[in-house]
């Protein structure tokens, strides 16, 4: 795979709590920071990687509430929403995509709050198997569309 792409094989050591493993584990980890700092040209730095642990943090928090939200028994977030959201998120800057999905919790949090409480308890599908890829979602419109106009299919 080298002849493609750099490979940097991280070994683990056969324990967790020994010395020699642990001073083995940090001397991978130092080995690792070198070889990255040498691909990509850029200094590690303990401030860099609090702001990098502190973006995905609030990343995380942001799907967090999102999926949050797509649970509420009115579907405040649709199923193809869901999956376009989810998309995004593994091709999108993460800062954007963070503040993108904060922004569009806050506005759904607001409607949903302004509707009146569907008690009427959802049915939930699960789609198992390859993941539907924008733009295929007709399976997944077909699915959320039937029955919205009172009728049961």
């Amino acid at each position: 795979m080298e002849r493609f792409k750099p490979v940097h094989i991280l070994q683990t050591p056969p324990g967790k709590t020994a010395q020699a493993s642990l001073d083995f584990r940090m001397s991978q980890i130092g080995d690792l920071i070198d070889r990255l700092e040498k691909i990509t040209g850029r200094k590690i730095t303990r401030g860099g990687m609090e702001k990098a642990v502190s973006l995905a943090n609030r990343r995380q928090q942001a799907f967090r509430r999102f999926l949050e939200l797509h649970k509420l028994s009115s579907c405040a977030i649709s199923g193809e929403e869901a999956l376009i959201v989810t998309g995004a998120s593994f091709h999108d800057d993460i800062a954007r995509w963070a503040e993108n999905v904060e922004r569009l919790c806050l506005e759904r949090e607001e409607r949903f709050r302004a509707q009146p409480d569907d008690s009427a308890p959802q049915l939930r599908l699960l789609l198992a198997g390859a993941p539907l890829i924008h733009p295929n979602f007709k399976l997944l419109r077909l699915i959320e569309a039937g029955g919205r106009d009172g009728s049961r299919r």
